[in-house]
């Protein structure tokens, strides 16, 4: 049993399987053969494609675009028994073609000429070129004396044979798989055999053409990331400088403020007091406790300044230690009795003594009165504020409530923030420096804990601020700002 290629008269060849067995006579003696042969032809031509394109598609996992497109013409070359090959793209106006590449041989052993200026108009190229408009393949076995053969180029391959195979996508031829110089004619099966092969390339070479692009703009996004990483890690520390020279300028003026407020103050309670003598007119008297109230404010200012720069840089410390929760609740409302006395507040702390808490005194006062210097100040006079606290799961509960004002929703996302107050004209009928309540916020934030307001307009305000218990506790690590 063989396969062998077989040449008919028509010069079309075959491969036939053919199975062969001697035929003997009576007396032994071989008289013959008797022999059946089967045209495998087509089906060894549907393997040898089906493999090329396996082929094809592997080779372009681990090759470039340009190598595959070489490999591709290489392999219709090699299957249609060609010496020569190549593969040309054609321009959206169907008039321009331009070489993409030889085959391996074309290039080795027929040409020499510079791929780089082999572009042409599809008239120039001539006959083979032609199937660009029909959109039909060409052979021509005798191509020399061809009419409509134009010129080559200087170095360009000698042709002999040729054969060309346009492939088509919507309509529009987009290239020209060519291969040229056979040993014997090309028959029509060849012909036929170049058409797949094209068509079934040109798809791997797509999708080839896809996968590059998306690496190609996956590698773009990434060096884009990568650029605009940089540029904010940049921002971010340039902002982190701004934000410490910010703080240490802050600091540095609230020392020196403070410095000469303090002398102000003190001796405008020593010239309020008389020590030294009668002032004169009651209207300097006047001016003396004018000069007194706003050195108290303005001190108060600077402190709030002082306290969120230091937040805000990180060197807020908190000394943590077993809390009095009901003397430091009263203690807070000692300090703002004398302005809600003023304004015939009533003051009402409805709080529990044995409450396990560990915390920095000196913070949860200051968060106390924060919250009730607020209440007392948008609390219309004759009103209430009352303090509480309640235990819930194994968190303190801390709410004060008043009524006052009251806060429109929209403004309640703002509250919390530096320097935010709802009044936001020039003539505020509220004064103060907006610092209050984002301190008492951030210290409650260092504490673990959390701070939630409940308003509604002409009704009062109601702000839990809830930290975590400890009871169980007789030390805990000092946290600061992030």
């Amino acid at each position: 049993r063989n396969e062998e290629w077989l040449t008919f008269a028509d010069g079309r060849e075959a491969l036939f399987d053919t199975l062969k067995t001697p035929l003997y006579g009576p007396d032994g003696e071989q008289r013959g053969v008797l022999g059946i042969s089967r045209d495998i032809t087509e089906s060894r031509r549907v393997e040898e494609l089906l493999r090329t394109r396996i082929w094809l598609a592997e080779y372009a996992a681990t090759h470039t675009l340009e190598a595959l497109c070489q490999e591709v013409v290489d392999q219709a070359e090699k299957l249609t028994g060609s010496q020569a090959g190549f593969l040309h793209l054609v321009h959206a106006d169907q008039n321009e073609i331009e070489l993409q590449t030889w085959s391996t041989n074309t290039m080795q052993s027929m040409c020499t000429a510079d791929s780089a200026l082999i572009h042409y108009s599809v008239d120039a190229a001539g006959i083979w070129a032609d199937c660009v408009r029909i959109k039909r393949p060409i052979r021509l076995n005798n191509y020399v004396s061809a009419e409509g053969r134009r010129g080559l180029p200087p170095g360009h391959a000698p042709i002999s044979r040729l054969m060309t195979a346009p492939i088509v996508r919507s309509g529009q031829t987009v290239a020209i798989l060519g291969v040229g110089n056979k040993a014997a004619d090309y028959t029509e099966q060849d012909l036929e055999f170049l058409v797949h092969i094209a068509t079934s390339a040109w798809d791997i070479i797509l999708r080839k053409q896809a996968q590059d692009d998306l690496h190609t703009e996956r590698a773009a996004l990434a060096q884009h990331v990568e650029e605009r990483t940089a540029d904010l890690s940049l921002t971010n520390v340039q902002l982190e400088h701004a934000l410490r020279v910010k703080n240490e300028f802050l600091a540095n003026m609230s020392h020196e403020l403070r410095t000469p407020l303090n002398a102000i103050i003190g001796f405008s309670e020593i010239m309020g007091s008389g020590l030294f003598g009668c002032l004169g007119s009651e209207k300097y008297q006047e001016y003396c406790h004018d000069i007194l109230t706003s050195g108290h404010y303005l001190l108060e200012v600077i402190n709030d300044i002082l306290d969120m720069s230091k937040i805000e840089a990180g060197r807020m410390r908190l000394e943590m230690e077993p809390l009095d929760l009901g003397k430091t609740v009263h203690e807070s409302l000692r300090v703002v009795s004398g302005r809600a006395s003023e304004k015939r507040l009533t003051l009402n702390a409805d709080v529990q003594d044995s409450v396990p808490l560990l915390a920095d005194r000196r913070a949860i006062k200051q968060i106390l009165v924060n919250l009730l210097s607020n209440a007392v100040k948008f609390t219309p006079d004759g009103g209430r504020v009352i303090v509480r606290n309640r235990i819930v799961n194994d968190s303190v509960v801390l709410m004060i409530a008043d009524t006052g004002i009251g806060i429109a929703p929209h403004s309640l996302a703002r509250l919390g923030q530096p320097f935010e107050q709802v009044e936001s004209s020039l003539t505020k009928t509220y004064h103060g420096s907006g610092l209050g309540l984002a301190i008492a916020k951030s210290l409650t934030g260092l504490h673990g804990g959390s701070m939630h307001m409940r308003s509604k307009p002409g009704e009062g305000t109601v702000i839990r601020v809830t930290l975590p218990c400890h009871a169980a506790q007789s030390h805990m690590a000092i946290p600061t700002a992030a």
